[in-house]
């Protein structure tokens, strides 16, 4: 962040997510569809109702993966954050870095499933000195940081699993 932070969903490659009737469905972004050609797609439907996640992979137009996971046999929900710096000024500072946060289902067996990951530029704060060291002034991140924790609380709400293997969720349940 220069002096001006501007979020923007332009900045960012997510998931599409949608939440109904008690079903949280989330697919691969029509940019990245797009970008394969549609070779493949995922798509992550939590349905609390029937207990269970179901994970769609779509390979080479034609093979299709589905792997369904109750909620019984998830341990936890793992939240991931990594980052790589992009840009420097002169001292070495950073001045911009591409974010990526990652959503994986932890099962009571220790292997993992990947759900998603929310991928977008992010900011640095560098302020008056930022700028006058070759950082721009307003600076344009995106909006993966929200989505991602957005889609991890309604995670955590549906399944009742917390982000760790002795965490319960409980906030959101009555």
């Amino acid at each position: 962040m220069s002096l001006v932070q501007v979020t923007s969903r332009l900045s960012a490659v997510n998931p599409k997510v949608a939440f109904d009737d008690g079903v949280l469905t989330a697919r691969t972004n029509l940019f990245l569809q797009v970008l394969s050609l549609f070779l493949w797609k995922k798509t992550v439907v939590v349905d609390a109702a029937a207990s269970t996640v179901i994970i769609k992979r779509r390979y080479l137009w034609l093979i299709e993966r589905v792997t369904e996971v109750p909620f019984s046999d998830i341990s936890h929900i793992e939240y991931r954050y990594a980052s790589l710096t992009t840009s420097w000024d002169m001292l070495g500072n950073a001045h911009d870095a591409l974010e990526r946060f990652t959503v994986d289902l932890a099962l009571h067996d220790g292997e993992e499933e990947r759900l998603f990951s929310f991928r977008g530029e992010g900011a640095k704060s560098t302020g008056p000195v930022g700028v006058f060291l070759g950082d721009s002034v307003v600076d344009v991140r995106g909006d993966q940081a929200e989505r991602s924790l957005s889609y991890v609380d309604l995670l955590m709400e549906l399944t009742g699993k917390g982000l760790s293997k002795t965490a319960r969720q409980s906030r959101f349940r009555r």
